[in-house]
């Protein structure tokens, strides 16, 4: 049970980091991530919450520049919040919205207040 909500917790984290990151650039929503810098499309198994990052060694495959270890460590951190709260599904929830809330302000740098959108 707890490997499946360690799976779970980084998955999610993975989702709402994307989606963020996303809505802050005011991206569509829908496809697969691609790399910042050169905008190629990153091979699936690169998608794949903390493993697919130790596999490309924390570097794009195609131009070469390293990829953030935020998004692995977040993703561990929050699988491990979701291990510990897989009884208390309210606690599930409060986490997801503190990180999404977390990513938003870290990506924009300015935000001071809770976003209209998210309520």
């Amino acid at each position: 049970m707890e490997f499946i909500c360690f799976i779970l917790g980084s998955c999610s984290a993975s989702f709402i980091i994307c989606l963020a990151y996303r809505i802050n650039r005011r991206k569509q929503l829908g496809g697969l991530s691609c790399c910042d810098y050169c905008g190629r499309r990153l091979p699936l198994i690169a998608l794949v919450p903390i493993i697919g990052w130790l596999l490309s060694m924390g570097k794009c495959r195609y131009c070469k520049n390293s990829i953030s270890v935020y998004y692995p460590l977040i993703e561990f951190l929050f699988a491990i919040c979701f291990m510990n709260s897989k009884d208390n599904y309210h606690f599930v929830i409060i986490y997801c919205l503190l990180l999404f809330l977390s990513c938003e302000d870290i990506y924009d740098h300015t935000s001071h207040t809770v976003p209209n959108y998210i309520f």
